[in-house]
């Protein structure tokens, strides 16, 4: 009864299955590893990016005289760390 009893639960928690990967064939294992690699390629493009480690701060500097020359107005970025 106990023989019995223990073999029918190492059928049921499947410690008696084979090994896939020695019985499937060349064919079957390449078109699983095909199938896994496209999953996980989907699961990185859905992922969020990560946010970036700074900001830029666009600045109007508006025309203005340096050293006796007349600048005329531009735009100058100002890198902004971010806090973690």
């Amino acid at each position: 009864m106990t023989r019995c009893l223990s073999l029918t639960v190492l059928l049921l928690t499947s410690c008696a299955a084979p090994n896939l990967r020695r019985v499937a064939s060349p064919v079957t294992t390449a078109r699983a590893e095909a199938v896994r690699d496209r999953y996980w390629t989907e699961q990185r493009a859905q992922r969020p990016s990560p946010a970036p480690d700074c900001e830029w701060l666009p600045l109007r500097r508006p025309e203005h005289t340096q050293d006796g020359v007349i600048l005329t107005d531009s735009i100058e970025y100002l890198r902004i760390p971010r806090s973690p």
